[in-house]
């Protein structure tokens, strides 16, 4: 597959809410967000290799951003993708309960 065919499916993929939620999914199976491994900590380094392919995943991923560098790429598909994650999230519902450091209500 030629270079400038790999980047006009990316350029596709990227633009579609269900790519972005596969790269999600990648993330969180990857462990990137979770701390790097090594032999001297005792950890497995299978979570390493698991972690770099997730990586490599993403920075194909960010070929399809419009973006010319490719590290801004790969930091503005992280951005988005996380943005995303976050707002997806179910917000707690406020209990009515006041917290006992809130001012007093001003009696008017």
């Amino acid at each position: 597959m030629s270079e400038k065919m790999e980047r006009a499916d990316m350029e596709g993929l990227v633009q579609m809410p269900a790519f972005h939620r596969f790269l999600g999914r990648v993330m969180e199976m990857a462990g990137i967000h979770a701390a790097a491994t090594n032999r001297a900590d005792g950890r497995n380094l299978v979570n390493e290799g698991r972690r770099d392919l997730g990586l490599s995943v993403l920075r194909d991923a960010a070929r399809g951003m419009p973006s010319r560098d490719p590290q801004a790429a790969f930091e503005l598909l992280l951005i988005q993708l996380l943005r995303e994650r976050a707002q997806s999230v179910v917000q707690e519902k406020p209990t009515g309960r006041r917290d006992r450091y809130d001012a007093p209500d001003d009696p008017e």
